[in-house]
């Protein structure tokens, strides 16, 4: 499976300080308005309001300055489960899943293709390397 590639050395610290920085993940035509609502793990998980045409969504940014190995994978899963619950009021159409990774391994790859095959009607994960 081929994934999009962003251009970046420290993905993690650029996203945070500027969101727009990468057009593939967020853009201003689309993300008018973005700020961070929480922020976990020193910066790797962060979870961003999008306001736009006087609506809100929101988007769980995931990076990883290395592979992400199914563990940390299922444990962000539950963060982002959680997300779900708290700020789109149990609707998985509310929070989009973002992760940004050097590699990730084959399972969450798995994972993440059947997730978004099953459940058309969520967000999609967006899986992203550098």
């Amino acid at each position: 499976m081929s994934l999009p590639v962003i251009k970046a050395t420290k993905p993690c610290i650029q996203i945070k300080s500027n969101p727009y920085a990468f057009p593939e993940i967020f853009t201003k035509e689309i993300d008018l308005n973005l700020r961070i609502v929480e922020e976990r793990d020193n910066g790797n998980i962060l979870l961003f309001e999008r306001l736009f045409n006087g609506s809100a969504g929101f988007s769980l940014v995931v990076c990883k300055d290395s592979n992400m190995i199914w563990d940390e994978f299922s444990e962000i899963y539950e963060i982002y489960c959680e997300f779900v619950k708290r700020f789109g009021n149990g609707d998985f159409k509310e929070v989009e899943p973002v992760f940004i990774a050097k590699e990730y391994a084959a399972e969450v790859l798995e994972f993440t293709d059947t997730y978004n095959n099953q459940h058309r009607k969520r967000k999609p994960f967006r899986l992203f390397t550098f």
